[in-house]
């Protein structure tokens, strides 16, 4: 398969408790800017996410979704060089052809 036209969707807290973020796709994602934060939930800076995938920023292959996902603050803390907000939560990067069916015909019953 192709590693092309690949999306972000957050699963869940890294800590398995659940988040209003669970199974939303990634549309907009920079720590160091502050701006719209979904929820209230303020540790992202900016975050933009929907339920739909098509929507969702696509980015050209996995490597390039690693780099987006993997942005810090510029601030140290943790155990990283920065602080990552997204590290808190599993996110999975796949191939936007797995979220998006092509319209088929229906099959006669």
């Amino acid at each position: 398969m192709s590693d092309t036209a690949i999306v972000l969707q957050i699963v869940r807290r890294a800590d398995d408790r659940k988040s209003p973020l669970d199974g939303k796709f990634v549309v907009e994602y920079d720590p160091r800017r502050n701006g719209n934060a979904p929820h209230g939930l303020t540790e992202f800076g900016h975050l933009v996410v929907t339920d739909n995938p098509a929507e969702a920023k696509v980015f050209p292959g996995k490597i390039a979704a690693l780099i987006y996902y993997q942005q810090d603050t510029g601030v140290p803390g943790g155990r990283t060089r920065g602080n990552q907000p997204l590290g808190g939560y599993h996110v999975l990067s796949a191939p936007l052809t797995d979220y998006i069916i092509p319209d088929v015909a229906p099959r006669p019953s």
